[in-house]
């Protein structure tokens, strides 16, 4: 926070920066460095912290399993990610960070990430969904008071009582609901799927044409033109 004192216009309409950032956004981090440099032991060890925050047994490693390379862990932290960070925005950013696109870029075209990662590359493929889907429908809400009034989540109570109120919620959802596909692609012109198709040198913009008038001596970024339309010259990687 920039300034700890909340200016007197009222917090709607303050000027103060807050700055957000979660706990387990920070032990997801530590875990990738750990990855990244192929220190598996030390990953595991942040994930399950991540993991025994809200009860999952510790049994296998809280269900990690035992990971045999270091692209093994990557893979798991952002695996991870995905789970914890769910609708935070945090996504978008994973994906640039370790060219999930197609596993390439302008300036690093032989090291596929996303081959090394034993994933399936996001281009050539189109935004799909589920939604929860109640197995008996009708024109009233499918849980009753009483079912609502079952649901109880309390991390902080006893690690036998929290996996108990977890056992319930989720023999809940299998009585009520079931997790249907999307009966159509998230992206359509007129009826015909969208894929994505992201290029490599997507992943770092190029500097704009005003941007390179200020300096001659600014270099653009390879994969876009510069000022005078010739291929750009600079490695970002080196």
């Amino acid at each position: 926070m920039s300034n700890p004192v909340a200016d007197s216009t009222g917090l709607a309409f303050s000027g103060t920066d807050i700055f957000e950032y979660r706990y387990a956004e920070l032990l997801l981090n530590i875990a990738e460095c750990y990855a990244a440099k192929g220190d598996i032991p030390n990953c595991v060890a942040y994930l399950g912290k991540i993991r025994a925050r809200v009860g999952i047994p510790s049994a296998n490693n809280y269900g990690i399993g035992t990971l045999a390379s270091k692209y093994a862990a990557i893979e798991a932290v952002l695996y991870e990610r995905r789970v914890e960070l769910a609708y935070e925005g945090k996504r978008y950013w994973d994906v640039q960070r370790w060219l999930l696109y197609d596993g390439v870029s302008s300036t690093n075209t032989t090291a596929n990430t996303v081959s090394k990662l034993g994933l399936t590359p996001i281009n050539g493929t189109n935004r799909t969904g589920y939604y929860w889907q109640a197995i008996n429908y009708t024109s009233s809400d499918p849980l009753t008071a009483a079912d609502k009034a079952s649901v109880v989540i309390d991390p902080d109570a006893s690690p036998a009582t929290f996996a108990t109120q977890i056992a319930n919620l989720k023999a809940l959802y299998k009585s009520k609901f079931v997790m249907t596909p999307l009966d159509k692609p998230l992206d359509l012109d007129g009826s015909t799927p969208v894929n994505i198709l992201f290029r490599p040198n997507y992943y770092l913009s190029g500097l704009t044409a005003t941007i390179l008038s200020y300096n001659p001596w600014l270099q653009q970024n390879v994969g876009w033109q510069d000022y005078n339309g010739a291929a750009g010259t600079f490695n970002s990687t080196q």
